[in-house]
């Protein structure tokens, strides 16, 4: 039997809606049935209390892992009408801010100590004198790698969160009854409004 070639993420999928659900569950009974599987360990990182950012009206929310930044998947739980007493569920997801400022802060500040090492290297290998312009060429190279690598690994890392959260999203369809309706907001985009999801009015601005 021939094997199966493996697709990589496709980083335009990054900007793809992610899936609607629709359940037969209330919105107490859907919260529920994710915490207990989060606690068997078939999803990770529940947490039954809103975010911050866009997520912050969110019903619960669960772990989007990235590499090399970490994000969050957050639920929007709304009453059908049309299906009483089910319940819609949207999502969103949300990178989260800390590593990402650690890792700008270290690249900001690795540049001026590169000089000195830089330097002294020079000064050991080669003539007298020369380290004196190194200062003129190595900020040159060395500065505009910043916002490169700062973008490089921003734009991974949404791919793998999004790849991520459609992972838990199939997962929490399958322990909320879920069914795949229609589709959400982009994951790297705001979250869905508060007239789309349910959330309540008293929640948002």
């Amino acid at each position: 039997m021939a094997d199966v070639p493996q697709t990589k993420p496709d980083p335009a999928n990054t900007a793809l809606p992610l899936p609607v659900l629709r359940s037969p569950l209330s919105r107490d009974e859907i919260i529920s049935r994710v915490k207990a599987a989060a606690m068997r360990g078939r999803i990770e990182g529940f947490e039954g209390t809103a975010g911050s950012g866009h997520l912050q009206s969110a019903d619960f929310r669960v772990e989007a892992f990235g590499t090399p930044f970490d994000g969050e998947l957050g639920g929007f739980i709304t009453a059908d009408a049309s299906t009483a007493p089910g319940s819609t569920v949207r999502f969103a997801t949300r990178m989260l801010p800390r590593l990402p400022i650690v890792f700008l802060v270290i690249l900001i500040l690795t540049v001026w100590p590169g000089v000195i090492l830089t330097e002294k290297i020079i000064a050991d290998y080669f003539p007298a004198g020369w380290y004196k312009y190194t200062v003129y060429w190595y900020y040159p190279l060395s500065v505009p790698t910043v916002p490169w690598a700062m973008w490089v690994s921003l734009r991974r890392s949404r791919v793998s969160i999004a790849e991520s959260a459609r992972r838990a999203i199939d997962q929490i369809a399958k322990e909320i009854q879920g069914q795949p309706v229609a589709m959400s907001s982009p994951s790297t985009g705001n979250s869905p409004t508060p007239a789309s999801v349910g959330v309540r009015p008293t929640g948002t601005n």
